[in-house]
């Protein structure tokens, strides 16, 4: 670990420990039994240190959602695709059987047997149904998947970035300029993939009928107290939350 990195882990665990406003340089300083003036040959400021923090909770957030929600749009289109191709080929097989019908005797029209044509639209109907059921169940499936993973996705960042993690949840609000413009930024956009999963999961039946936004919010609450359970606990304990914390947190949101 280089020097700067001694200084930032130090500071980013007297931020956690104190809060941001009561640690100053000199405190950081004194922590690792420096003079403040040396400091200055590291980092710029204090500021600096919350900002890169800070930011690197959120990129790993924002990393993190990218990845799992990165085949929406994917699957958004194969649905659409197979519904296509199920359309066109149950509308060629009801021209075909039309031709056939027209062709079999001259002496017989489709007027006549208005019964190939009602079978082949009916076909058609069946077909549509099955492929959008399909569908929704795909999207039930993908809404439950990727909403698991972001849970998973709390409590890595939370195990690799304790210190940092409870630093944004605390003190993002200290942040300044670009820093603070970015973290806003990149929080607001999570926030919104994360609704949209819900979204998309209540319109499937995956998740109970409910206001996704309040959705969110009872299932971030509790993972924003993970880096406090998890400092107490066992290796072991860690483990079994892994498990366990994301069926229990979608238990309570899904629709049976």
């Amino acid at each position: 670990m280089t020097r700067k990195e001694q200084i930032q882990s130090t500071a980013v665990r007297l931020f956690r420990t104190r809060g941001y406003n009561a640690v100053s340089m000199r405190d950081i300083a004194q922590a690792l039994d420096m003079k403040a003036a040396s400091l200055y040959n590291h980092i710029g400021s204090k500021q600096e240190v919350l900002a890169n923090a800070i930011l690197e909770v959120a990129l790993a957030f924002s990393e993190g959602m990218y990845a799992i929600d990165s085949d929406r749009n994917a699957n958004s289109s194969s649905s659409t695709q197979a519904l296509d191709a199920q359309q066109n080929g149950a509308s060629q097989a009801l021209s075909d059987r039309a031709s056939a019908a027209s062709d079999s005797t001259a002496s017989v029209s489709t007027e006549q047997d208005p019964t190939i044509e009602g079978a082949a639209f009916t076909q058609v109907g069946l077909s549509n149904s099955s492929i959008q059921a399909r569908s929704k169940n795909a999207d039930a499936e993908n809404s439950l998947r990727k909403a698991e993973q972001l849970i998973q996705l709390h409590i890595q960042v939370a195990e690799e970035f304790p210190d940092a993690l409870v630093t944004l949840n605390n003190d993002w609000m200290h942040l300044t300029g670009d820093a603070l413009a970015q973290e806003k930024s990149l929080r607001q956009e999570y926030e919104r993939r994360f609704i949209r999963i819900l979204e998309t999961g209540i319109q499937a039946g995956a998740f109970i009928e409910g206001d996704p936004g309040i959705m969110l919010f009872g299932l971030l609450t509790p993972l924003r107290r993970l880096p406090d359970w998890m400092e107490r606990r066992s290796a072991v304990d860690i483990e079994a939350l892994k498990q366990q914390l994301p069926t229990q947190l979608i238990n309570g949101i899904r629709a049976y």
